[in-house]
């Protein structure tokens, strides 16, 4: 009678038999019925060792979460019932005759059955809290349970209810002679009415029951196994609350090797089935018609999907709401009690618990409330079971077996009654009332119910869009960062791995290859999530395509204007989920002969491109860092503009005309400039001094700091740009990922005579601050107003070109923030221009300007998409190690314009977004965003309505949180036409054990991303006279495709995308506090200062306020005194330490570089003077490339470190190279 291969089951077994998703339910809370009463059965307890000492640790690798279990103990009638685990420590595996200790007794069946719920529940949902509601399981009992759930107290509420008892054998309204019935469904007060009103509140909040049907067959006659055993009616009936509409009802099933059957072998024998009750032999699944609630009314999820009834084995069709839902295996095993008695169940109440674990999976992966649990399941009848066709429900109550067990009773009975078996039901293809809609696929229902709520989607997002002959033929593969992805919605990663996808793109221009490489979803630890899936691309150029058109290439002509190529590019077409998905874009390649700025050298990034520095100069310690060009002041310790100006003139100067550094084949020039490895690079803007070295307590030194462009340019040998190429320098007031081509970010008052920005103004609402080479942006009583674009100057000159056919050009300003008498004209008046930065570091972008080139029309321009932009967009934030909380608060600020007004279309109706990449940041730290002018609950209502997922929650009314995790966060940015959005991004890193180490650094990238229009088709080629039009042909191929999509359930091909806007990145390194504390210290001097500065109608005021709050409790917990520190626009000054304290130096040689398992740069070791090797970390391309060319040369170098993380380089000093050999001959 059994299937082939039946056996008891442990549950993790059967959960991958069933293919049960395995993300885990950490989040939910499940609730387990645990009547306590004196009745046989009722003894309902459990020993928490058990579960998280015997059981859980003994189950395989992945299932060994153990669940947080808080018990509920409920009053009824002025009697508190709760938990007695002393009786589950009495419990024998011998039989002794004293049925209160032997554990397989009828009297120890609540223990066995409660532990075993809790059990089989949280093993399905790894990681949940289990709620365990005691009482009597009396009337009064179950509604105080019911209303418990409903209404929790001091403890969580749950999201997912597990019942393995009755309340009553039949849901007849009067019963039988032999026990009540449930009372009428109209009658006020009734039970039933109490009850299933009840359920019917739970359902509407969102908490989902699970109720096992009965062990006992079509007549569910559990009396004839009472002592003396009472004679069934003869009628089927099923239990209450199994058939209340609101509760989903489990049946019983019988899983073997290959085939599934249902539980329905009554007065068998062991050689016959090995799957008798847990009370008795006889065992078949409850099942039938309810006799109060009816499909129409009751239960329409049925009456929608065709069911009414069931036809019983007497040939009458029962109307009314029909029972199971679904069904599952009975025999589960590996459960303990009493630490070391193991033993297995039997019956449907092992099926109720297996369900409420896998619906608390799926609501913990969805995120969402999806209403009565019947609903979805009937709506995927089609798509989440598997059907059980074979077996049937029979009680096998036949008289002479009714005969049977009255006299195996104690003391013997006799029975000479001819009352006939009760009419029972038939497995069959379909719903049935023995096995409901069948056992579930796990996966396939996740699968089916993402399908149901989320619409899928798949299209480009673009990065870098735009590719230069010249920039090519520097770099022919455009890998990292990257360049384009493929991004799939509305699915899960195991979804995409079932699916086998296996993503191609085609373009049909020769020699330009774009790979896709493996699948990058945005919660790579939540495989059976809908989310986004992104698949990164690649794109490869051939040297061959690497040239004009006119030379066998694929680039067009240079020209002016210049006219660039459309290279359109096609994903291949997907199947997954009945879908047929295509996605479109294009490529923009740009001729050559034109200036650029190579902004995406290999193993570079966005934020720092390759042609733009910032550096440093600090003239009391070093006035001459590169060559022997020197600033000098009047005096070191204030600031000297003119002197600054003058520096930054000779050192553009010096720099066009070394031919080393003009040369692209010679001395890379920025490798001269100090400190490119520091945090405390050039763009800080609360780094005013720098402490004597020799006098730390003394008046410190004056920093200036600077930025230099350099502008690349192939043509003819010998030959000159012709038109002056000019370069304009912003700074943007805080970071942020709004660097793309805006008029009101880069406005120009005036334009040159070819309409091109000639001369950079303040941006609108102070967003970019121009700087210069000659002068203030206003003449003031700090230094004259500049000229850098007055005819041909410094920053606005033709660019000669070599005989090699390339050549470098230089370009720069001096960043002039620190004095305080620098003053900006703005709508409140003359500010300080230190007074107009909310932040610590800005962002720098040089603007590339050529009157021989105007920028393309229609054509995205920026840092991202553009060789015309070049950008430094980096912030740094320090993290201590170990300390306590507060110095673990990463706080930044960051500005953000409004997003568009939603469109209709493809992707049109998506707002703008941020796409924030956690890198290695540890799992687990909280995240959060401040907005002023932003209502949480906006953000959180764009979220519900674009997002399958998303972990975004408001901490405040204006406040976002998430808890970071490897992989991607999505934001909606709302729309808005005012002023930008100023915000403060903050991380809060994980401390004490196991938390952050000093010497690690996490990287974490924020973009933002917009919809990109495909453009408009060509118009149609002119009508040939005399040639017959093709309309209706036309028409007939359109609709014969239309019908092919539907048919297949294709979606028409997405032509428009996403593309990246802007990027910005923030990076967190570990130090300890001796390091940290005087910076913080200088911050929080000159954030006090620039509040006082700020008027508090300003968009930063709010912002700033908390910032410094922040700040202040960073100080504090790195052992400083917040309030002791004033406000003052030069920082907290003297600095405490010296830099000789902080640093580490070792000389030698290079003696190998270390690659990690994917191939990425790790860091390097140095074989010392000495003798001694010395490891470095790093993942910096720019390091790397430096020290493969030490490592090549042999070229002797020094590096730096602080003495608190001797293995992360802050600095690298190429000493000597090894002596050439002598050149005989001419």
């Amino acid at each position: 009678l059994d299937p082939a291969g039946a056996q008891f089951l442990a549950v993790p077994t059967l959960a991958q038999q069933y293919n049960f998703p395995t993300s885990g339910a950490a989040d939910q809370t499940i609730g387990v019925f645990a009547p306590t009463s004196p009745l046989p059965g009722y003894n309902a307890a459990y020993w928490l060792n058990d579960i998280q000492n015997s059981y859980f640790p003994s189950l395989p690798a992945g299932w060994q979460t153990a669940p947080t279990i808080q018990d509920v103990n409920l009053v009824i009638g002025g009697t508190t019932y709760q938990n007695n685990p002393g009786a589950v420590q009495t419990l024998q595996n011998t039989n002794s005759n004293n049925p209160a200790t032997y554990f397989g007794s009828n009297q120890n069946g609540g223990i066995l059955e409660l532990t075993q719920d809790i059990s089989t529940s949280s093993t399905i949902a790894q990681g949940a809290t289990v709620n365990v509601y005691f009482n009597d399981g009396s009337e009064q009992g179950w509604l105080v349970f019911l209303n418990r759930v409903l209404l929790p107290e001091a403890e969580k509420g749950p999201s997912v209810v597990t019942i393995s008892f009755t309340f009553s054998l039949g849901d007849d309204a009067n019963g039988t002679s032999n026990y009540s019935g449930i009372g009428q469904l109209s009658q006020t007060g009734s039970i039933v009415s109490l009850m299933t009103a009840a359920f019917q509140a739970l359902a509407s909040v969102g908490v989902d029951v699970f109720i096992a049907l009965g062990d006992w067959g079509a007549d569910n006659w559990w009396l004839l196994g009472n002592n003396p055993p009472i004679a069934p009616d003869g009628a089927s009936h099923v239990m209450y609350p199994g058939s209340d509409p609101w509760v989903t009802s489990c049946g019983g099933t019988v899983l073997g090797t290959s085939q599934e059957v249902v539980w329905g072998f009554p007065y068998t024998t062991a050689t016959q089935s090995g799957f008798g009750s847990s009370n008795s032999n006889r065992a078949a699944t409850g099942g039938g018609v309810s006799k109060t609630f009816t499909a129409a009314t009751d239960a329409p999820y049925q009456t929608a999907a065709g069911i009414t009834g069931a036809t019983d084995s007497a040939g009458a069709l029962q109307t009314g709401r029909g029972v199971p839902d679904v069904a599952g295996m009975v025999a589960l095993t590996g459960f303990f009690v009493n630490g070391t008695i193991g033993y297995g169940f039997i019956g449907t109440s092992c099926v109720a618990p297996l369900y409420a674990g896998l619906c608390a999976v799926i609501k913990s992966a969805i995120k969402l409330d999806l209403g009565p649990w019947n609903d979805t399941l009937y709506a995927l009848k089609d798509v989440a079971f598997n059907a059980i066709t074979t077996g049937n429900n029979s009680s096998g109550d036949t008289p002479a077996n009714v005969k049977t067990a009255f006299a195996a009773a104690n003391p013997p009975q006799t029975y000479n009654g001819t009352t006939p078996n009760a009419p029972y039901f038939s497995a069959s293809s379909g719903w049935n009332a023995c096995t409901g809609l069948g056992s579930i696929d796990g996966t396939k229902l996740l699968n089916g119910i993402e399908n149901l709520l989320y619409n899928p989607n798949w299209y480009f997002q673009i990065n870098k869009g735009s590719y230069g002959l010249d920039e090519v033929n520097i770099n022919l593969t455009y890998a990292t960062p990257t360049p384009l992805w493929l991004v799939l919605e509305g699915f899960t990663p195991n979804q995409a791995k079932a699916a086998g996808l296996n993503p191609t793109v085609t373009t049909p221009l020769p020699g330009l290859t774009v790979t896709v490489q493996a699948a990058s979803p945005e919660i790579p630890s939540q495989q059976d999530t809908v989310q986004r899936i992104l698949y990164p691309c690649t794109v490869q150029f051939t040297k061959t395509a690497a040239q004009t058109v006119a030379q066998g290439g694929i680039f067009p002509s240079p020209g002016t204007p210049p006219n660039p190529t459309v290279a359109p590019i096609t994903s291949s077409t997907i199947s997954i989920g009945g879908r047929l998905l295509t996605a479109e874009s294009q490529l923009i390649l740009e001729p050559g002969a034109d200036p650029y700025f190579a902004n995406f050298a290999t193993n570079q990034v966005f934020y720092l491109s390759d042609d733009l520095r910032v550096f440093t100069v600090t003239p009391g310690i070093n006035n001459a860092p590169i060559d022997a060009i020197a600033l000098n002041p009047t005096d070191n310790t204030n600031w000297d503009s003119a002197a600054a100006y003058s520096y930054i003139q000779g050192l553009l100067q010096h720099l066009n005309s070394t031919k080393a550094y003009t040369d692209p084949t010679g001395t890379d020039a920025f490798s001269k400039f100090p400190d490119q490895t520091n945090a405390l690079s050039g763009d800080s803007s609360v780094t005013p001094t720098s402490p004597n070295p020799a006098n730390a307590t003394g008046t410190p030194f004056a920093n200036y700091n600077f930025a230099v462009a350099r502008v690349r340019l192939d043509g003819a040998a010998n030959s000159s740009s012709g038109a002056n190429v000019r370069v304009l320098f912003r700074l943007f007031a805080a970071q942020t990922s709004d660097t793309d081509f805006q008029s009101s970010t880069y406005p120009s008052n005036p334009n040159d005579p070819e309409g091109l920005p000639l001369e950079p103004v303040l941006g609108v609402g102070n967003v970019t601050i121009p700087f210069f080479a000659t002068g203030n942006y206003e003449g003031n009583s700090d230094y004259q107003k500049q000229t850098d674009y007055s005819g041909t100057s410094i920053n606005n000159q033709p660019v000669n070109i070599g005989a090699s056919g390339q050549t470098l050009a230089y370009y720069g300003c001096y960043l002039n923030i620190y004095p305080t008498t620098n003053t900006i004209t703005t709508s409140n008046g003359k500010q300080a221009v230190q007074s107009l930065l909310p932040s610590t570091h800005s962002c720098v972008v040089a603007q590339l300007v050529y009157d021989n080139a105007p920028y393309p029309a229609n054509i995205q321009q920026g840092p991202e998409f553009s060789d015309n932009f070049a950008q430094c967009n980096l912030q740094i934030t320090f993290s201590d190690n170990p300390g306590g909380a507060a110095s673990h608060v990463c706080p930044q600020t960051f500005d953000l314009r409004p997003g568009p007004a939603p469109g209709s279309g493809q992707l049109q109706d998506y707002p703008d977004e941020l796409m924030i990449d956690w890198g290695d940041t540890p799992i687990g730290s909280l995240a959060t965003i401040y907005w002023p002018a932003v209502a949480a609950s906006e953000v959180l209502t764009l979220a519900e309505k674009l997002y399958s997922v998303h972990t975004l929650t408001a901490a405040d009314a204006n406040t976002l949180q998430c808890v970071t995790h490897h992989g991607y966060t999505f934001i909606p940015i709302p729309s808005g036409t005012g002023a930008n959005y100023a915000g403060l991004f903050t991380v809060n890193l994980p401390h004490g054990a196991g938390g952050v180490k000093a010497g690690q650094t996490f990287t974490i990238t924020v973009r933002r991303l917009t919809t990109r229009l495909a453009p408009p088709p060509p118009p149609p080629p002119p009508r040939i006279a005399g040639r017959p039009q093709s309309h209706t042909r036309t028409r007939a191929r359109a609709a014969a495709s239309g019908a092919i999509e539907a048919a297949v359930g294709g979606t028409p091909t997405m032509q428009n995308w996403r593309t990246i806007v802007g990027t910005f990145a923030v990076r967190i390194p570990v130090a300890t506090a001796t390091r940290i504390l005087p910076l913080e210290e200088n911050t929080l001097a000159i954030m006090k200062w620039r509040l006082s500065q700020t008027p508090p109608d300003n968009r930063w005021y709010p912002v700033l306020k908390r910032y410094i709050g922040l700040i202040e409790g960073r100080v504090n917990g790195l052992g400083g005194s917040a309030n002791s520190i004033g406000p003052s626009p030069y920082g907290a000054v003297p600095f405490p330490i010296t830099i000789k304290e902080r640093r580490a130096e070792h000389t030698g040689k290079v003696a190998g570089i270390v690659y990690d398992r994917f191939g990425d740069f790790a860091g390097f070791w140095l074989l010392t003077e000495r003798g001694e090797e010395c490891e470095y970390c790093s993942r910096e391309a720019e390091i790397e490339s430096l020290v493969r060319h030490a490592w090549r040369d042999r070229v002797v170098i020094c590096v730096i470190s602080e003495h608190d993380a001797e293995r992360c380089p802050v600095s690298i000093i190429l000493r000597r190279a090894p002596p050439q050999p002598e050149r005989w001959g001419p």
